[in-house]
C-alpha cells in the first residue's frame, strides 16, 4: 500500500548512533519555534532537554547546528507541555524507543562477539590498544 502523504514540517529530525556514548539520541530541530528537543535512549535514561535556538545562541546557525555549544538553559522541565508536543512529532515519524533498544542489542552483540575474538588479548588490547588510549595518556596531567 502507498504511504499516507504527509504535511511538510518546518523541522529536521536526527539520529545519532556513536561509538563513544553508550546511548542513542534523537533530536528535533523545531525551525518554526527556532527550539531544539534531545531525547538520550528510550528517553527514560536521561530525562529529555528542549533548548531555545533564539534565545539561547546565535540563531543564524540554526538550525544547521546540532551541537551548539551554548546550550545552557534547558526548557524541558520548565514546560512540561511543550516538551510533550516536541516530543510527539520525532515520535510520528520515527519509533525512536524501538531503535534505541534495537541499537542497544546489536552493540552487545557486536561487543561479545569483538571480545570473544580477542580472547586472551583483550585485557591488553583494552589497556593499549584503542584509539582513545594515547590521547587520554596526554592529557592525564
Amino acid at each position: 500500500a502507498a504511504a499516507a502523504a504527509r504535511t511538510r514540517i518546518n523541522a529536521t529530525i536526527v539520529q545519532h548512533h556513536g561509538d563513544n556514548i553508550r546511548l542513542s539520541w534523537f533530536a528535533l530541530i523545531d525551525g518554526a519555534r527556532q527550539l531544539k528537543y534531545v531525547a538520550f535512549g528510550t528517553g527514560t535514561e536521561i530525562v529529555p532537554c528542549v533548548y531555545s535556538l533564539r534565545h539561547d545562541g546565535d540563531a543564524r546557525h540554526a538550525p544547521a547546528a546540532l551541537a551548539m555549544p551554548s546550550e545552557r538553559t534547558d526548557l524541558a522541565t520548565r514546560n512540561v507541555t511543550l516538551t510533550r508536543a516536541l516530543d510527539a512529532t520525532p515520535r510520528s515519524y520515527i519509533d525512536y524507543v524501538a531503535v534505541a533498544r534495537d541499537v542497544e542489542r546489536y552493540n552487545k552483540r557486536a561487543f561479545g562477539t569483538w571480545r570473544r575474538a580477542l580472547g586472551a588479548a583483550y585485557r591488553h588490547t583494552i589497556a593499549t590498544r584503542l584509539r582513545w588510549h594515547h590521547p587520554w595518556q596526554r592529557n592525564s596531567t
